[in-house]
């Protein structure tokens, strides 16, 4: 018997405005290959993976984010939506440290926390 609350109520309750992550989720429960659309697409990926704790699929996108090149405002992403993923947090930071003006050339800049700004 699973000790998760889902299993105690059997109901699972999705987050509303991820409907279009779940047939890639779906292939992933029946073991056929996920494909990532694209930068965005593989960070709502991740982000579902971690919460649903399914650490092969995080693993699977942070492997294709790291074969991918980023641009700054991609960099500013990750810092802001993936601060469960320290080697990516770092692979981010490093880029932008690397290239200010990658940083302050995105409007995403502006939602940016002063420690990163830093």
């Amino acid at each position: 018997v699973s000790q998760m609350q889902e299993g105690q109520r059997k109901r699972i309750e999705l987050n509303p405005g991820i409907e279009h992550l779940w047939p890639a989720i779906v292939r992933f429960f029946y073991g056929l290959n996920v494909d990532i659309a694209s930068f965005d697409h593989c960070i709502e990926l991740m982000q579902l993976a971690d919460y649903y704790d399914l650490s092969q699929l995080k693993e699977q996108c942070s492997s294709w984010l790291v074969k991918v090149s980023w641009t700054g405002e991609q960099a500013v992403l990750v810092i802001a939506e993936l601060t469960f993923d320290t080697f990516l947090l770092a692979r981010a930071c490093a880029l932008l440290e690397s290239k200010p003006v990658a940083l302050f050339g995105s409007p995403s800049w502006k939602s940016c926390t002063e420690t990163l700004v830093k």
